[in-house]
Formats: structure tokens, sequence, C-alpha cells
């Protein structure tokens, strides 16, 4: 009957590798957004960083002119 087919579906998608897997991938999203925020932290206390000693403008224009 319908419960056999059901049987048939869930033991051909092999559901164990399927849960295992999704866990795998949802454990490296969020090893990446923890990446990601770190980065954009890092990012934002260099920026500040730069902004107090000026390094900025320098950086962005080494020779003194203004940019366009």
């Amino acid at each position: 009957g319908e419960f056999g087919k059901v049987e048939e579906v869930k033991e051909s998608l092999d559901l164990a590798y399927m849960i295992k897997e999704t866990q795998n991938l949802f454990k490296g999203i969020v090893e990446g957004s923890s990446r990601s925020m770190q980065i954009v932290k890092d990012l934002r206390t260099f920026s500040r960083i730069d902004e107090i000693d000026g390094v900025i403008q320098f950086m962005c224009n080494p020779c003194g002119k203004l940019s366009e």
C-alpha cells in the first residue's frame, strides 16, 4: 500500500545521510557567519584607528591630490 511506497522512498533517499549533511551545512553557515561578523568588527576597529591617525587620507590619496 501507500505505507510501503513511503518506506521505499525513505530508504532510497538515505535520510540519515541527508540529516547529517544538513547539520554539517548549518554548522558551516554558523561558523562562516561568525567569521564574517568578526571580520566586519575588525574592519570597523581598523577604520577608526586609521581615521584617528589620518592614515586613511594618506592611503586613499598618497600624492596629496583631491580625488574626483
